[in-house]
């Protein structure tokens, strides 16, 4: 199961690691692949009573409770735990390994659970956000009626998602191919072929997405293997 990032981690995250962030062009699954790697490959320094433990990796330390990273700070007053280049590459390539070997099972929903614009209804923004909360996480209102929330994936294929800015429910969800304009199928591609290289690494750019805006309180309903 990945470790859970809450978004006051994720944040000082980029604070403290100010160019780390910047590598990342924005893109929060490039982040949270960051985050998620300097766990695993940092030492765990302390454990408490209550289970939770901190991970040290080079001069910052990670506060993990459970299955969620909860906070991060720089400690400088403990040697720092470094971790060799050719370590980061290492699990780099191992990660991509299981990616290319691992068989992706999309889920087929039932008629039911589909909107007509081709999405799973199931998605739904989470009761407790506002407009201003959405638009405090990095929505854009650029269209009046519509909240507008955009990733990018790989090369022109973008994350989209919109909402009604009245009603707060979710009017499309969708990965777009920017360069024609339309729909990738991306999650079709993978029903007829597992193994499609480029779609397997659009799935899992997605799940990553919605896993953090379902773990940031933006999302709830989401599930890994289903039809999104």
């Amino acid at each position: 199961m990945k470790l859970k990032i809450n978004g006051v981690a994720r944040g000082q995250y980029k604070q403290l690691c100010s160019r780390s962030w910047s590598k990342c062009n924005g893109d929060e699954s490039e982040l949270s692949y960051k985050i998620r790697r300097a766990i695993k490959l940092g030492a765990e320094t302390y454990l408490y009573r209550n289970g939770c433990r901190i991970i040290r990796y080079h001069n910052l330390n990670f506060l993990i409770d459970s299955n969620e990273i909860m906070t991060i700070w720089r400690d400088y007053s403990t040697p720092p735990y470094d971790v060799s280049e050719e370590l980061k590459v290492s699990y780099q390539d191992s990660k991509n390994a299981s990616h290319d070997t691992e068989k992706v099972l999309i889920k087929k929903p039932n008629k039911e659970d589909i909107h007509e614009k081709g999405f799973n209804k199931n998605i739904k923004i989470n009761q407790k956000q506002t407009v201003k909360s959405l638009m405090d996480y990095g929505f854009t209102n650029y269209s009046e009626p519509t909240l507008y929330y955009v990733e990018n994936l790989e090369d022109d294929i973008t994350f989209n998602l919109s909402v009604d800015k009245e009603t707060l429910e979710i009017t499309d969800l969708c990965v777009l191919d920017e360069n024609w304009c339309q729909h990738y199928d991306y999650q079709q591609y993978l029903m007829s072929d597992p193994n499609f290289r480029f779609a397997k690494k659009i799935y899992h750019k997605v799940n990553d997405i919605l896993n953090r805006l379902q773990d940031d309180g933006i999302i709830t309903g989401f599930e890994e293997g289903m039809y999104v």
